[in-house]
């Protein structure tokens, strides 16, 4: 965190802009992260922090960070370090020349995450692609800068629970990419295992389409369909050609595969009514316990 803090303030005071570094603590379970932000909020005037009562999630701990943000631009990235504060100036200066984009993501030319990370990230863009009509030269990445504008955007949706990059192609398609270096992680290990990125990549998939029903619908008709031609096939063979219609074996592989498609129809009309009770419910984002400065006193 020092370090962090210590190389973001040494670039930027180099840009010659005012800022300020919002630090959120996801509600870490260590004694070091929260005591680290206070005593960097201490050292430094640029930097404030916010402490949340539960863990919500990366999401939603950066739209913490939106809600309190106060300047025209909005930087993102993660405190391992391996989003360089050095590169900063880079999207600045892209965000500078490009006055018409909204968005600005960086892009590695080589990545620093583990196999599953890589191919988990693969399969997000290509839903991103599929689903927002994202171009697919443009990378989806967290080192990312925005203009406020579309920070206000993003936190419009009230989904209780977002999907951040999600809802940034949703509010805007001026989006771009540019180069920038990614490097090893410094501190600590990445809390991205196999079995939440494949939750992650299935939260994007129901919160942006109804595609799965679809594909269900569709399949069960293709199946109707089918099996009346098999049914005729069956017919044809008994009457016409007098053959013996095999019956066990049939029945059996049939009843197992349909059970089994029911099954799993019926899990994924449970997945969105899941999600449909969560939104009515309304939950809170997130709640905070404790801040470096007088939340009440800003204006939002």
């Amino acid at each position: 965190m020092d370090e962090l803090v210590e190389r973001t303030t040494s670039v930027m005071n180099n840009e010659n802009v005012s800022y300020e570094i919002i630090l959120v603590n996801d509600s870490s379970m260590d004694d070091e992260t929260w005591p680290a932000i206070l005593r960097n909020s201490r050292r430094f005037n640029e930097v404030r922090g916010i402490d949340l009562m539960s863990n919500v999630g990366q999401f939603r701990t950066t739209l913490a960070g939106f809600q309190y943000c106060r300047g025209s631009m909005i930087i993102t990235l993660d405190d391992d370090l391996q989003h360089p504060p050095e590169e900063i100036p880079k999207l600045i200066s892209a965000a500078r020349d490009n006055p018409g984009v909204d968005c600005i993501m960086g892009s590695y030319a080589s990545k620093r995450h583990s196999i599953f990370r890589n191919l988990g990230s693969s399969l997000v863009n290509s839903i991103f692609s599929f689903v927002y009509d994202k171009p697919k030269s443009i990378v989806s990445t967290s080192f990312r800068i925005l203009r406020a504008d579309l920070a206000k955007a993003v936190l419009n949706h009230k989904s209780s629970k977002p999907m951040l990059g999600a809802t940034l192609l949703e509010s805007s398609k001026r989006v771009m990419n540019i180069r920038v270096n990614h490097d090893e992680r410094k501190f600590g290990k990445s809390g991205y295992t196999l079995r939440k990125l494949v939750g992650f990549t299935l939260d994007n998939v129901f919160a942006a389409t109804n595609a799965p029903l679809r594909w269900i619908s569709l399949f069960g008709l293709i199946s109707a369909l089918g099996s009346l031609l098999i049914q005729a096939t069956i017919i044809y063979q008994w009457y016409f050609e007098k053959t013996t219609v095999p019956g066990f074996t049939t029945q059996v592989l049939l009843i197992s595969f349909f059970g089994g498609m029911t099954l799993f129809a019926i899990g994924l009309l449970g997945e969105y009514i899941l999600r449909i009770v969560t939104e009515v419910s309304g939950p809170p984002r997130y709640s905070i316990r404790e801040s470096t400065f007088d939340i009440d006193s800003l204006e939002i």
